[in-house]
Order: structure tokens, then C-alpha cells, then sequence
């Protein structure tokens, strides 16, 4: 019967000139693994919805201060969409909503349910502009 190291080794392609690795019997590393091991343990058994809860709480937690505008920008994007997906809907009317940045800038969120379309705009105008382009009334 082969060894872990052995199919390891098959699998990865490594050359038979390299030796198995020795396993290191301190104690730190033995309650290092331990811990590790405690952590994985607790975190498999927290239930989905509370990871999505503090994943969502990170992100509201994110500060908004830094000049990178462009990396903001998508997350405030990301933060702005409806919080039930629009494409499980019944309708297929366009939705549109707004939301505004820290500097007080308006923006306008259109989706469309029928083509998967979406758009961030800068003005009401543009919305009148995006929903006229639609190829269906």
C-alpha cells in the first residue's frame, strides 16, 4: 500500500531524488495544528447565513476615506444593488433606484430583467436616455 508522501509524489510529478518531509514534533508546531484545527472546526459548523451576516458587515465597515476612487467606486456599486436579486422577479419591467456617494453625488441604478442589463448613471436624464434605447416597450 502506497503512503501519503508516495501518491503525493505521483500526483505532483516530484523526482524520487527528493525525500519525504520530516515531521517536526515540537510542541509549538503540535498546538499551532491544534488551534488550526479548533478554528476550521468552529467555522465549519457556523451556519451559512451568519458568514453571509458578518461578510456584509465587513463590507459597511470598509472606510470610505482613501482617494482610490476607482476601487470604491465598484465596492459602493457592489453595496448599492438591490438586496433581492432583480432577476427573480415576476416582472420584467426595468428597475430603477439611486443612491448617493459621500460626496453627495446622485447616482442612478437601472436594470433591465429581460436582457440582464444594467447601468450606473449620472442623472435622471441619462436613465430617460437608457430606457428609450430599449428594443421592446
Amino acid at each position: 500500500m502506497k503512503t501519503h508522501w508516495q501518491i503525493y509524489k505521483e500526483l505532483e510529478q516530484i523526482p524520487d531524488s527528493v525525500s519525504a518531509p520530516q515531521a517536526n514534533n515540537s510542541v509549538f508546531v503540535w498546538g499551532l495544528s491544534q488551534a488550526w484545527r479548533s478554528i476550521l472546526g468552529t467555522l465549519a459548523k457556523k451556519p451559512l447565513h451568519e458568514q453571509q451576516i458578518e461578510s456584509l458587515e465587513r463590507s459597511f465597515a470598509i472606510d470610505c476615506t482613501t482617494k482610490n476612487s476607482d476601487i470604491w467606486g465598484k465596492v459602493w456599486t457592489f453595496l448599492n444593488q438591490p438586496l433581492v436579486l432583480p432577476r427573480l422577479s415576476n416582472h420584467s419591467e426595468p428597475q430603477v433606484w439611486q443612491s448617493f456617494d459621500r460626496d453627495g453625488h446622485t447616482w442612478w441604478h437601472v436594470y433591465d430583467p429581460i436582457t440582464g442589463r444594467t447601468a450606473n448613471l449620472d442623472s435622471e436624464e441619462e436613465v430617460c436616455m437608457w430606457l428609450e434605447e430599449r428594443p421592446y416597450f
